[in-house]
């Protein structure tokens, strides 16, 4: 098993022994991305768009979830939305660059 998680699926990843690495969950062959610059690292602007993919993919999970959720559970769910969005800001804020956040 390796350290790191599926970037599709969040779940864990394991290197074959013929090298190729798979998640356990989604059967996805991962390939490794690395950045040029500095060796055994992906890029940020990779790591952000990859964060911001599975943000969406929780913010949309937690959508369907909310429709049939009553009382506590649509609390709850309400609550991860909002960190959610809160961190989706964050992601795009970022990839603006400095001296762009808060400009529509």
């Amino acid at each position: 098993m390796l350290a790191e998680p599926c970037p599709n699926c969040s779940s864990p990843l394991f290197r074959l022994r013929s090298g190729e690495v798979r998640c356990v969950n989604c059967d996805a062959v991962i390939r490794p991305v690395v950045d040029e610059r500095k060796p055994g690292t992906i890029p940020s602007d990779m790591a952000l768009q990859n964060l911001e993919k599975r943000v969406l993919e929780l913010l949309s999970q937690y959508g369907k979830k909310l429709e049939s959720a009553d009382g506590d559970e649509a609390e709850k769910l309400l609550g991860q939305i909002e960190v959610c969005l809160s961190v989706l800001g964050k992601i795009r804020d970022l990839v603006k660059g400095p001296g762009t956040r808060g400009a529509p």
